[in-house]
C-alpha cells in the first residue's frame, strides 16, 4: 500500500457521502485476523458496533478491497468507540510532588511548552509550544482549541457566549491549571492569568454540516493560540523556547506533511521513528527524547471521530495515532490533562548527520476506556495553515497591540433575523453595526 496515496485518499473523503452508519474512524493501519495483527497494510474502518453481514444492506458492506490510485488495497473492520480528550493508562507514577510529573504541573515563570495550563473555567490541560503569529510577529502560546478556545464550534450549532462562559475570564487562560490533584496553582484564577485566546480553529471549519444530525462533518485540527499578557514576566530567551523534560533544546523545527507521512513508509529513513511528548498529567514520555519512560511510535494516519465539543463530536481529518512500542497492549502516550502537548519525531533517527527532532503535531484525543492503547494528534502542518503560525526562533519582539477591522458582508446577516452576526475565533457576536 502506498502510504502517501492512501493518506491522500482518506483525507479526500466526505463522511456524509459514505453509506456506512456508526463509523468512528478511517485510517491507514494493519490488518487483524482472529485478534492477531498480521502486519498487512490496509485501510481500517472503525465502527461503534460490528454487525453480522445479514443485518446490513448491500451498500452498507465495506468491500474487502479498495482501488486507490490504481492499487488494490485490503480493508479491515474493527469496533472502536468515539475518542475523547483524553483518558489513558500511563508509563510512570503520576505524583505531582515528584519527578518527572512535578516539573510539568508546577507554576512556571517564564512559561515553557509542556506546562500545565487551562482556559478559565476549563479542565486541566497543557501549553504545547511557544510559536510566532505570522500576522503580527508576536510570540503566542499554542495548544488545542478545547484548551484555549473553550471547544468552540461554528455558530450554526452552538452559541459559546451562553451559560457557562459568562465570567470575566471566559476566554482567557492561566498557568498552571488548578484542581484537587494539583498543589501548584492559586485558588484565585486571576493570580495565574497569562493571556487571552487570540485565534482558534472552529470545530467544523472544513465542513460544518451535521452527519446523521449527530456529528459535525469535518474539522482540520484542534488548535488555538493565546496572546500573552506580558513578555517581561512570562517568557525569556533561555527556557521559553524549550519543552519541559525534553532532552533536546529549542527552538524546534516543524515537520512537513511528507516527513510526517514517511513515519509509516517502510522505504523511508523515518520509518518507525521515535516519538516524544511532554504534558501536564504524565509528564515527559518517549525515549530517547527523555530517559524516564517508554518508546513511542506513530501507528496510523487517518480520520477520527472525537467528542465532545460544545455537545457535539466531530470528524477530524489529517490525524495520526501513536502508541507505546514496548507496551502495545495497554500503555498510552498521554492521559487526561495532556491535551495540547506538542508531539515530536526524531527524523532520520539512524543517521547521526541527518537526524533531527521536529514537531509533528498536537496531542488532542484518545480512547475513552480504562486501559487505552493509543493517543491521537492533529498534524502541525494543518495547525500552521489554519492558525497562520510558524516556529518561534527564540527572539522576543516588542509586545504590541493590534486592531482588526472587520467588514460585515450581506452573507453574515442571518436569514431569520435583522441582526448583523459575525463569528470571530469561533465565537458568535450579535448586533454588530446596529443600533
Amino acid at each position: 500500500m502506498n502510504i502517501y496515496k492512501a493518506v491522500e485518499w482518506i483525507n479526500s473523503l466526505n463522511v456524509a457521502d459514505l453509506p456506512y452508519t456508526g463509523i468512528t474512524s478511517i485510517t491507514c493501519g494493519t490488518k487483524t485476523k482472529n485478534n492477531v495483527n498480521t502486519g498487512e497494510p490496509c485501510i481500517v474502518f472503525g465502527f461503534l458496533n460490528k454487525k453480522p453481514l445479514q443485518e446490513l444492506s448491500a451498500q452498507e458492506i465495506v468491500p474487502a478491497t479498495l482501488l486507490i490510485n490504481g492499487e488494490e488495497v485490503l480493508t479491515d473492520i474493527i469496533e472502536k468507540p468515539i475518542s475523547q480528550h483524553l483518558a489513558a493508562r500511563n508509563c510512570h507514577v503520576l505524583d505531582p510532588y515528584t519527578e518527572p510529573v512535578k516539573s510539568n504541573r508546577q507554576r512556571r515563570r517564564p512559561l515553557m511548552g509542556g506546562a500545565s495550563s487551562i482556559y478559565i473555567g476549563g479542565t486541566d490541560a497543557t501549553l504545547g509550544l511557544m510559536v510566532t503569529d505570522k500576522t503580527d510577529g508576536q510570540v503566542v502560546a499554542l495548544s488545542n482549541c478545547h484548551v484555549y478556545g473553550a471547544s468552540q464550534i461554528l455558530a450554526y450549532y452552538s452559541n459559546s457566549n451562553g451559560a457557562g462562559f459568562t465570567n470575566t475570564y471566559q476566554i482567557s487562560a492561566r498557568q498552571p491549571g488548578t484542581n484537587a490533584y494539583n498543589p501548584w496553582g492559586n485558588v484565585t484564577p486571576s493570580v495565574d492569568y497569562i493571556g487571552n485566546c487570540k485565534r482558534a480553529v472552529p470545530i467544523g471549519n472544513k465542513d460544518y454540516t451535521l452527519y446523521f444530525n449527530t456529528y459535525i462533518n469535518d474539522t482540520s485540527c484542534d488548535a488555538a493560540i493565546l496572546s500573552l499578557s506580558s513578555y517581561t514576566t512570562l517568557i525569556d530567551i533561555v527556557s521559553s523556547k524549550n519543552v519541559v523534560g525534553f532532552n533536546v533544546p529549542g527552538p524546534y523545527q516543524f515537520a512537513t506533511d511528507t516527513e510526517i507521512t514517511s513515519l509509516l513508509d517502510p522505504a523511508s529513513l523515518n520509518y518507525g521513528a521515535p516519538i516524544f511528548r511532554s504534558g501536564r498529567t504524565v509528564g515527559p514520555v518517549g525515549y530517547p527524547g527523555n530517559n524516564y519512560s517508554c518508546r513511542l511510535s506513530v501507528s496510523e494516519f487517518g480520520l477520527e471521530l472525537v467528542g465532545t465539543y460544545s455537545g457535539y463530536a466531530s470528524f477530524f481529518s489529517n490525524c495520526f495515532t501513536f502508541v507505546g512500542q514496548e507496551y502495545p497492549d495497554g500503555i498510552s502516550p498521554g492521559a487526561g490533562g495532556d491535551s495540547g502537548s506538542a508531539v515530536f519525531a526524531l527524523l532520520s533517527a539512524n543517521s547521526i548527520t541527518l537526524s533531527a527532532w521536529k514537531a509533528i503535531g498536537l496531542l488532542f484525543a484518545g480512547p475513552n476506556a480504562a486501559y487505552p492503547q493509543y493517543s491521537i494528534g492533529c498534524r502541525i502542518t494543518k495547525v500552521m495553515d489554519d492558525l497562520d503560525v510558524v516556529p518561534w526562533n527564540g527572539v522576543i519582539p516588542t509586545l504590541s497591540a493590534t486592531t482588526q477591522l472587520v467588514t460585515l458582508s450581506s452573507s453574515q446577516i442571518q436569514p431569520w433575523s435583522t441582526s448583523a452576526v459575525i463569528t470571530l475565533s469561533g465565537r458568535k457576536y450579535y448586533q454588530l453595526g446596529r443600533a
